[in-house]
């Protein structure tokens, strides 16, 4: 088994990339969900991977319907890929545990993932980690509104951490608190 897996919960562009990043300074292993999403979703729509991740990592056209892309916005393929095509194929859990397995392929013994929104996606990280912490962020002026994910709820282990403007890295001492580390 593997040690310890924290999982970033919160609305797009709350920090979750920016806290991650902070925590592999502590030692953490960064891992994303869409990772495998992002391959999938270039795959079955024939694009090079770099310029899916290029659309879709953009705040600017991540939300703007393409040709490239039949018509959708990197967004809206990104979910019909999900939720059309690989869940109902693979199951609710198929990100969940490739990611699972990718942590176990990498020996990633303290894992933050940037990125879990869905109950579904965590089930398989709790078979392979002794423990998971679910860290819902909440910042003002943040919200899911528009969004396929929400806050996750009902889990043994969560804290909640609210982000202040310019300070990431106490957010990341909570977190560490949290993880009693």
């Amino acid at each position: 088994m593997l040690e310890l897996c924290v999982i970033l919960n919160g609305p797009p562009g709350v920090g979750k990339d920016t806290i991650a990043d902070l925590m592999v300074s502590e030692g953490f292993v960064k891992h994303q969900m869409k990772a495998i999403l992002y391959q999938h979703t270039a795959d079955h729509c024939r694009i090079p991977l770099f310029i899916f991740e290029t659309m879709a990592s953009d705040r600017l056209l991540k939300d703007k319907p393409t040709v490239m892309l039949q018509g959708l916005t990197p967004r809206q393929a990104l979910i019909h890929v999900s939720e059309n095509v690989y869940k109902p194929r693979y199951g609710l859990d198929y990100f969940g545990q490739a990611a699972a397995k990718a942590c176990v392929d990498q020996n990633s013994r303290f894992t933050v993932f940037s990125d879990g929104g869905f109950d579904e996606e965590i089930e398989p990280l709790q078979e392979v980690f002794d423990v998971v912490l679910i860290v819902r962020l909440h910042r003002e002026g943040y919200t899911f509104e528009g969004d396929s994910r929400s806050y996750l709820t009902g889990w043994q282990l969560t804290t909640d951490v609210t982000l202040e403007e310019g300070s990431p890295g106490r957010a990341v001492e909570e977190i560490m608190k949290a993880c009693n580390l």
